[in-house]
């Protein structure tokens, strides 16, 4: 039978529930605006184009960018990623990169290994879930291109260290991009004091924003080829692409319906303060791992450093697979969570997990301790019963 309660732990694939003032903003721009940006100069056109230039804007202010030409916005993440890979990657390259990679990472790189004879050395994680630069800075050779690191793994929560990886970066003159699809929100830092040259996000996962916005950063004086060419609204007398951001990377209408809700979001979480949201979160994410260690039966992964992790926990109960456990939660309790490998096969071959995969639970900022209290009571519920 299924349980008529929900408690939506599932945030690290998208968040949920959203601001009430992300639906308010683009219920809005649905009724009165509607138009695209960047193509026409009528009242609705500009300000389509305004929402834009706010969501640009609120984007760079989470990031700590002070220049917001310098985001792009994308699809989500991936495309990002992809962006950022084959837009600086040429033939023959090496990059050197992180272990506990996304597949919106490795398979990319994989492409180019046979397209374009790029080769690549994945640095793991320590057992620990500690990152050794030295083993990293001992891989670059001669013809590295670039250095590529996941911010934090979407799996286990591991963040890495990313001023270290930052300033290896700027000694070796390799520009350094970062997956931070579970970064942006979930940790308090400043792009424009760490260094970082690509940094890539999403807007549906902790900056609470709707599916289908993300971006990239790319540091000012950093040459890429764009993914897609086409229409911009600006230069239209050319047949060449602009050769300025943001236009160079975004052909085609953008999703100003979207991004409306992108920028209300962020006000959300700037009226706040980001620091403030995110230990709030990391507070609720530490009362429920020391309530998980309470439960006999069951396996934590990486918990033992909280003051370096983010709002994600992977567990797994004894005798149980990980889907198992996560069916039993939805239909028993009501409890949703994601098992499996989460896109991160890498990181579980680290992990020890490749074949069991493990049940994610993730925090947003709408989780109560209550709620984790009766989280906990149900999966020691299903650990009781081994």
């Amino acid at each position: 039978m299924t349980s008529s309660r929900l408690l939506y732990l599932d945030n690290a694939s998208t968040s949920w529930p959203k601001p009430e003032c992300m639906m308010d903003a683009m219920n809005k721009f649905t009724a009165e605006i509607g138009a695209s940006s960047g193509r026409g100069a009528h009242r609705l056109a500009v300000e389509s184009s305004r929402q834009v230039y706010l969501a640009r804007k609120r984007a760079a202010s989470l990031l700590g960018v002070k220049d917001e030409s310098r985001i792009v916005f994308t699809l989500n993440a991936t495309e990002a990623l992809n962006l950022a890979i084959k837009g600086v990657l040429r033939d023959g390259d090496h990059v050197v990169a992180t272990g506990m990679q996304h597949n919106s990472v490795v398979r990319p790189l994989r492409r180019l290994t046979t397209e374009k004879n790029v080769t690549v050395t994945y640095v793991p994680f320590e057992r620990d879930g500690s990152f050794s630069l030295a083993k990293l800075r001992n891989e670059i050779r001669p013809n590295t291109r670039a250095i590529i690191a996941i911010h934090v793994s979407n799996a286990f929560g591991i963040v890495a260290p990313l001023s270290g990886l930052a300033e290896l970066a700027k000694q070796r003159s390799l520009p350094l991009l970062v997956d931070g699809a579970q970064g942006l929100g979930n940790l308090s830092f400043d792009l424009g004091s760490l260094g970082v040259d690509l940094y890539a996000f999403c807007g549906h996962k902790a900056i609470l924003g709707p599916h289908g916005t993300g971006g990239l950063y790319i540091r000012e004086g950093l040459e890429l080829s764009p993914l897609v060419e086409g229409s911009t609204g600006s230069e239209s007398e050319s047949d060449m692409q602009p050769a300025y951001l943001p236009d160079r990377f975004e052909s085609g209408t953008q999703n100003c319906l979207g991004l409306a809700g992108l920028a209300a979001s962020a006000d959300f979480i700037l009226s706040i303060g980001l620091e403030k949201f995110v230990r709030a979160k990391m507070r609720v994410t530490t009362h429920l791992v020391e309530k998980m260690k309470a439960i006999p039966g069951i396996e934590l992964y990486f918990t033992g450093d909280l003051e370096n992790r983010t709002p994600i926990l992977a567990f797994n109960v004894k005798g149980h697979d990980s889907s198992e456990t996560a069916e039993m939660l939805d239909k028993r309790f009501g409890i949703l969570v994601r098992a499996g490998l989460h896109c991160a096969p890498m990181a579980h071959k680290e992990a020890g997990t490749l074949e069991r995969g493990i049940v994610r639970a993730s925090i947003g900022p709408f989780v109560k301790e209550s709620d984790i209290d009766y989280f906990v009571e149900c999966v020691d519920s299903i650990s009781s019963k081994n």
